[in-house]
């Protein structure tokens, strides 16, 4: 009966009605018509979802980074990042990169890795000449960063829910979001020697040495905390969930006590926000975890893994499969609840096949981001759109380049598997 859960969701995606509302209503939908027990069953479920220690680590890497953002380490880390590769073809633009990869490391979010970096770069390129669409859609691309490099959201959810190492799987992205902001980099360097993007020039840029030390102190300030996080964890030291309390807490002490922007009148409103922001992830992720369940219950997972075994029992050949699936699937679905209504699936896969877990979460965690870019759900898009003020259609003419880099890491990734298991293995034996 798991066909009621699905049309039912589709149905009310279809109508309108928000992603968390609509995977709740056709788990009760279903429920109800199946006569699979009380109404109360997804409350349980959702409860059963986010009633793990781990899911703690979600609000405190929000907060961690909504205070780097008013602290003022979010300009220091531009600031390093244009000391780093200001001088680049791209100029600006290859700054807004490498801040992405700097503040990925922190924050773990996307979309707070393309708010922040928007902010503080959208209204420069836009003096500097820059083409508002094509910087929008840079910028939205390069949030898809935040959750492959680690630490990542997503890779804390999944992995609690599947059973995989989080230290595991956030080294296992290191590689292959580093290769993503590489790819990101190439495509401005074509890009400035295409005839209309002069203002990608060598001569176009705002880079200043300013103080080398000061800069560089600031950029060691700032790449302590992801350092200390993912080694802790990786190591042992900590849980991801205390990493995530680390990470906040030294937010607010460099922020408050060494570069003194973050005040005491901000931090209300950077509490609320964080809240507003860890109620909206964590309601889809519980309503999700009880859609997933009632999946599970009707054996779905088991039969479609089955399906798609019997067509191909290659490795490549169904991760490939699989990557498509998602880029179809987070077209139309947030990526949150797309990951885990999808994670007992792509659990029984790994099994059938005897996948690296660490190999298959990271791949799924890839391929699933790509939909943060691609409408008409896609809300990096939406993001970097609001940042730069500028329409939607004025950025998607702009996407299907820094779309190309990104699918083109994530198939690389896929048919080189050490690109991901080479840290897990060298530093974990996994």
């Amino acid at each position: 009966m798991a066909i009621v859960l699905f049309v039912s969701f589709v149905i009310l995606l279809f109508i309108g009605i928000p992603i968390g509302y609509a995977i709740g209503l056709s788990s009760l939908i279903t429920i109800f018509t199946t006569n699979l027990g009380p109404l109360s069953m997804v409350l349980q479920r959702t409860y059963g979802t986010l009633n793990s220690y781990t899911m703690l680590a979600i609000p405190f890497f929000i907060l961690a980074g909504n205070l780097m953002t008013v602290g003022g380490l979010s300009r220091k880390m531009v600031n390093f990042a244009n000391f780093l590769v200001g001088r680049l073809r791209g100029g600006i633009a290859q700054v807004s990169i490498v801040s992405s990869m700097i503040f990925a490391g922190v924050s773990g979010s996307g979309a707070a890795d393309t708010s922040a970096i928007g902010s503080m770069l959208l209204p420069t390129m836009k003096d500097l000449g820059y083409k508002e669409g094509w910087s929008a859609a840079l910028v939205a691309a390069s949030g898809t960063m935040g959750p492959i490099i680690p630490p990542s959201m997503i890779m804390i959810v999944y992995g609690s829910m599947a059973g995989v190492s989080i230290g595991g799987m956030f080294l296992g992205g290191a590689i292959p979001g580093v290769l993503m902001g590489l790819a990101l980099m190439g495509v401005v360097v074509i890009y400035s020697y295409r005839p209309g993007y002069e203002f990608l020039s060598p001569k176009n840029t705002k880079f200043k040495v300013g103080n080398k030390k000061a800069i560089i102190a600031d950029g060691i300030m700032c790449l302590i905390t992801p350092l200390i996080i993912i080694a802790g964890i990786v190591f042992g030291v900590f849980t991801a969930t205390e990493g995530g309390a680390i990470s906040a807490v030294y937010a607010f002490v460099i922020g408050a006590f060494v570069y003194k922007e973050l005040k005491l009148k901000d931090l209300s409103k950077v509490i609320i926000d964080s809240a507003v922001t860890t109620g909206v992830v964590l309601l889809v992720t519980g309503l999700a975890g009880a859609f997933g369940w009632i999946l599970t219950y009707f054996g779905f997972p088991n039969m479609v893994a089955n399906y798609l075994v019997g067509i191909t029992t290659n490795q490549t050949l169904m991760l490939l499969m699989i990557v498509a699936f998602m880029l179809l699937l987070t077209c139309f679905v947030e990526t949150m609840p797309a990951v885990i209504m999808m994670q007992p699936i792509f659990y029984q896969i790994g099994v059938a096949l005897n996948y690296d877990p660490i190999y298959l979460g990271v791949v799924v965690c890839m391929a699933a981001f790509i939909g943060t870019i691609t409408p008409p759900v896609g809300v990096l898009l939406y993001v970097a759109s609001s940042v730069a003020k500028i329409s939607l259609g004025e950025l998607l003419k702009y996407i299907p380049a820094f779309l190309a880099a990104i699918v083109f890491v994530t198939i690389l990734v896929v048919f080189i598997p050490s690109l991901v298991t080479f840290l897990p293995h060298l530093l974990l034996n996994r």
